[in-house]
Formats: structure tokens, sequence, C-alpha cells
């Protein structure tokens, strides 16, 4: 059991502490066009994101 909640906190610790390709998509976005111009992509990584969340929590 305690292997298992240490294998459970390094996995944890690792996705939280790496951005994800979305994430860099956003800062390349925002680098690049500025802010304004990056709030569409923001919405679509919102939304985008929640329509695999939510089936998936159902």
């Amino acid at each position: 059991m305690t292997i298992a909640i240490a294998s459970f906190a390094v996995f944890a610790a690792s996705q939280v502490g790496t951005p994800g390709p979305a994430n860099m998509a956003l800062l390349t976005t925002g680098a690049s066009y500025g802010f304004r111009a990056a709030l569409p992509f923001v919405a679509g990584v919102v939304l985008g994101k929640q329509l695999i969340i939510w089936p998936v929590g159902f």
C-alpha cells in the first residue's frame, strides 16, 4: 500500500509540474499574436478539455 501511494505521489507531482501540449501551444500563440488575439484559442482549449472530461466523469 505504501508503494502505491508513493507511486501515485510521484505521478501526480510530475503531471502538475510539467506543462502539457495545450499549455505550450497557448504560450506560443499568446507570445506570437498577443493576449487578445489568443483568447479564442484559449476558449477552444477550455471547451475541448471540458468535452473530454465531462463524459469521462459520468
